[in-house]
């Protein structure tokens, strides 16, 4: 029993709805390489852990980045993707953002985890914007696609594709 959180293009729902992605096919090679079967378990990102140890499922297999924290409860394995925080903004916001200190003005609203490196990045690089705090449970692009802010740290191997999933609205202003 695999544990996974959507985290796009590591794991996603394809057209029909099945898990696809990086992590999916690390897991099922892992199984298939074991003489298993897979089963993934969909969870989210606030209850990945607690889900683990309350054996919910018998591995993660969904990008779960090492934090001190995790490594106090949980063991990991050798990385097999290294992931980056990124800026997607919004189109209309982009325009204006040529550099990484742009999103450093008042007025500025930028979508971040709470309670994760993400937070504590954008309140040391940007402590004139305002933050937009949502939960791990949250689609983190939804407030920037809702127009209510300017841009989100999104932590991604593959911020195109982020930014792709929705061309008209968002843009990699650097």
């Amino acid at each position: 029993r695999v544990g996974v959180a959507i985290n796009e293009p590591a794991v996603m729902h394809d057209a029909d709805g099945a898990l696809v992605g990086l992590s999916i096919d690390i897991a099922t090679r892992l199984a298939d390489d074991m003489g298993v079967r897979v089963e993934f378990v969909e969870t989210s990102w606030s209850s990945i852990i607690p889900d683990l140890v309350n054996r919910q499922f018998d591995v993660i297999v969904s990008g779960l980045w090492v934090t001190i924290p995790r490594a106090l409860v949980v063991n990991y394995s050798s990385p097999t993707a290294v992931e980056g925080i990124y800026v997607i903004a919004s189109r209309a916001a982009a325009a204006r953002l040529k550099v990484p200190a742009d999103l450093d003005r008042a007025g500025t609203k930028i979508v971040v985890y709470a309670g994760t490196l993400q937070e504590r990045l954008a309140a040391r690089r940007f402590p004139q914007a305002t933050l937009v705090r949502v939960s791990g449970d949250t689609d983190q692009l939804a407030p920037v696609l809702a127009g209510q802010a300017d841009a989100v740290l999104v932590p991604t191997f593959a911020p195109q594709v982020i930014a792709r999933s929705a061309p008209d609205q968002l843009a990699m202003p650097f």
